[in-house]
Formats: structure tokens, sequence, C-alpha cells
């Protein structure tokens, strides 16, 4: 008489393969494989302790558990476990697995003065919030980018995101009339070299120290004409506006009057 015996095997040792880093939203594959066993090993998946997959396929003794779903916040750096287990060894075999979950940042909001006077200090606040890993913020005018008066912050939040703000004390001069500040953020693992960007435009303008009519008096006869000319200092040089009886009559420095008003 002839016996079949197969002696019971331990499975061999799970082996884990999957990304370690995907972008919030992307699909994520993390595939479990276990070489021999017998009886034929279950693999499992778990997440943080929970059961997250129990379902497997078996080829020429080789044992796999794909377990596929969407990348979110809550997966970044979670344990993920495989165990094997058919009954042959005292204890489940496993292993771990995590990544990082890359995560867009909000667009950034620069706050601060737009309407300047030369050598005073201004400050002026840019924050980009909801990226992870935390992205870089640079502050610039044009393409002349600050590096002093800068002071940077970053606060991990609970949804696993980074707040970064960045500020900037200054004092512009009047050549910064009209120019452009502008926050860039950088987060080259969700969008590569394209930046997102704030930017306020700048006003910077010394206010008339003085204001004069030229001449300050002056005696004509009655429709005679006459002329008086408004002068005043101030950078970039002032606009003139002439009123009767809060009518504008004029635009411009030199007033001509050919009949009485």
């Amino acid at each position: 008489m002839l016996f079949n015996y197969l002696a019971n095997i331990a499975p061999g040792y799970p082996n884990i393969t999957g990304s370690t880093f995907i972008v919030e939203g992307n699909p994520v594959t993390l595939t479990c494989t276990s070489y021999g066993g017998n009886p034929i090993p279950t693999v499992y998946w778990y997440q943080n302790n929970q059961l997250v997959d129990d379902t497997q396929t078996t080829t020429n003794g080789v044992t796999t558990n794909t377990y596929n779903f969407v990348a979110d916040k809550t997966h970044n750096l979670a344990v993920f476990e495989c165990q094997v287990d058919n009954n042959v060894l005292q204890n489940k075999l496993s292993t771990t697995w995590f990544f990082q979950v890359y995560t867009v940042p909000n667009q950034p909001t620069l706050t601060g003065s737009q309407s300047l006077s030369p050598g005073s200090m201004y400050v002026w606040t840019c924050i980009s919030t909801g990226g992870n890993p935390a992205p870089t913020l640079i502050l610039r005018i044009g393409n002349s980018q600050f590096s002093t008066g800068i002071t940077k912050t970053s606060v991990l939040q609970s949804d696993k995101t980074h707040s970064v703000t960045i500020t900037l004390s200054w004092a512009p001069s009047i050549s910064n009339n009209g120019q452009t500040l502008y926050c860039d953020v950088k987060h080259p693992e969700t969008r590569g070299n394209i930046l997102q960007t704030a930017s306020l435009q700048l006003t910077v303008t010394v206010a008339p120290s003085y204001i004069r009519i030229l001449p300050s008096c002056i005696v004509v006869n009655e429709g005679e004409s006459f002329t008086l000319t408004c002068e005043a200092d101030g950078d970039p040089p002032p606009t003139y506006k002439w009123y009767h009886n809060d009518v504008i009559i004029h635009e411009g420095a030199v007033l001509t009057i050919t009949n009485s008003i």
C-alpha cells in the first residue's frame, strides 16, 4: 500500500513591494508575497493594526495579496503590515511598510501695505497651508530675492499638513514705486517646477511738503485775463486740479482766466 505524505512546511517570510511616496488622490498598490508553505498560507494586510485585506492568489507555490486603494492624508506614515500564517509556526510571520503622502499646498496669501512712504519700515506676511512635505517660500521684488529681514516658521497641522509662514520687514525706497512684491511657493514633490505665486503692487510716494499759488496776490480789472501757477513738491510729481465753488474748472499747474468767474 502506498501513502502520500506531505509534511507541514512553514511559509516563506513575507516580502512587500510598493511606493515609498505618493501624491494625495493617486492610486496605491502594495503587494505582499510569500513563497512556499504547506498548507498554503493566508496573507493578510493590516493598516494601523486593523485588517484591511485578506484576499490572495497562489500560483506555482507563490501566494500573493495585492492591496489597492487611493491615497489620502490618513495614509501618511501609517503602518501597513503584511502577516503570513498557515498554522505551522507558533506566531505569524510579518513585515511592515509605510510611505509618505504628498499633498499639494493651497494657494498662498500675501498681506501687507501697498501704499508706502520711502524709508519707513513695513511688514508683509505670506502664508502657505495644506502642503506635505513643507513647501519652500521666498519673497522677491521682480527677480531680486530678499535675503535679509526674513523670518520663517513651519507648523505641522492636525491633518498632517504644514502651515508655513514667511515674514518680511523692509523699508522701501522711492525707486520701488510701481514695482511688485511676489511670494513664491515651491513644492517640487507635487508641482514639479510650477510655482504658486501671490503678489502685491507697491506704490511708494513722498507727500508734498508745501503747496503755493503764484502770484500770491494779484489785482486785475474786470474782463482782463490773468494767469495763476500752482507749485508743490512730492515724488512722484503731483497732479494739479483747480476748483471754484467745489467744481473742477481746470487740470494742470497753470490756470489762465480770460474773464471774471
